[in-house]
């Protein structure tokens, strides 16, 4: 991703240091989670616990027995990671303020949306459509059977 350690790394940027909070180096994992404006987020949400040490093995931390996440508090955690990144690309792009409490209200709001969204059971072709094991096993045609 582009953070600017990594734009830095590849000489696509001048300078490592995150223009947001004059943070050293910007690492996708300080924006997400450490970062003070991140962390504000963060700690609104969730007081007591503390976020991944590191961003590679999240999804390892995320299904951590001793934290025992809900599916409905996993899909929060991953709505405000979104968000939260999204918020950093305004900043960076747009100029708008880097975090607010709007984004927390973005993530809840994106959360209550995908959890609301009216879902259909199958997914393929209509039943109508499907092709009977004996049409699907017989030769193609100008072939003959043997």
């Amino acid at each position: 991703m582009a953070s600017k350690e990594n734009l830095f790394a590849r000489k696509c940027s001048a300078s490592k240091v995150f223009p947001i909070c004059a943070f050293p180096s910007e690492s996708i994992h300080h924006y997400l989670f450490t970062c003070p404006h991140a962390a504000e987020g963060w700690n609104q949400e969730w007081p007591s616990l503390p976020p991944p040490a590191s961003l590679t093995p999240f999804l390892d931390w995320l299904d951590s027995p001793r934290h025992s996440f809900s599916i409905s508090s996993i899909q929060k955690i991953i709505f405000l990671v979104w968000q939260t990144w999204k918020a950093r690309n305004e900043k960076i792009f747009k100029s708008t303020a880097p975090w607010s409490p709007s984004t927390i209200s973005k993530a809840g709001l994106a959360h209550h949306q995908w959890t609301t969204c009216p879902r259909k059971q199958t997914i393929g072709p209509p039943s109508s459509q499907l092709i009977s094991p004996q049409e699907h096993s017989s030769s193609p045609p100008g072939t003959h059977d043997s």
